[in-house]
C-alpha cells in the first residue's frame, strides 16, 4: 500500500471489514456480509451469528528507506446465540475465524485466546447469558512508502 500517509486506524478496520465482507466463504460461513463489523464482542446484536473486528494501536513502528512499516494488533470476535452455537456448534465458529485469517492473509500469526470467566475458568470459548464468544488476537502490518 503506497500514500504519502499513514491511515487513520479506523481506516485499516474499515479495509480488512471490505476485504472480509468481499470473500464468499466468510460470507457464507455467517450467512450474510452484513454481519461482519467494527465493535466488540459486549455490543448488542440482532443477527444468530457476527464476526466483529477491533484494532489495537500501539505495537510499533519501523522505518526504513524510503517506507515505513506500521503493526497493529487486530482482535477478530465471532459471537453467536446459544441457538445457533448448539446448532452449529463451536467447530463452525472457529471455521469462521480461519477464514477469516485466510483472507487477510495473516493465518500464521493467529494466537486463540482463552478467555476467563467470572470463575476464572478458562476456555476456548466464553459463554454469557444467551451468547458464545470466540477470539483471536492477530498482528497485521501495513507498510506505506514514502
Amino acid at each position: 500500500m503506497s500514500s504519502e500517509s499513514a491511515p487513520k486506524s479506523s481506516e485499516v478496520l474499515v479495509g480488512l471489514i471490505q476485504a472480509l465482507q468481499n470473500d464468499a466463504d466468510v460470507v457464507d460461513a455467517l450467512g450474510d456480509a452484513g454481519r461482519i463489523s467494527i465493535g466488540s464482542p459486549a455490543d448488542e446484536q440482532d443477527d444468530p451469528v457476527v464476526l466483529r473486528l477491533s484494532l489495537f494501536d500501539g505495537d510499533g513502528t519501523h522505518r526504513g528507506t524510503g517506507a515505513t512499516r506500521h503493526r497493529h494488533t487486530v482482535q477478530a470476535s465471532v459471537i453467536a446465540t446459544r441457538d445457533w452455537r448448539e446448532s452449529n456448534g463451536i467447530l463452525a465458529m472457529r471455521e469462521i475465524l480461519d477464514h477469516a485469517s485466510d483472507v487477510l492473509d495473516i493465518g500464521g500469526g493467529v494466537s486463540w485466546l482463552v478467555p476467563r470467566g467470572p470463575g476464572g475458568t478458562g476456555g476456548p470459548e466464553m459463554s454469557e447469558g444467551q451468547r458464545t464468544t470466540i477470539a483471536a488476537r492477530w498482528r497485521y502490518q501495513t507498510t506505506h512508502i514514502r
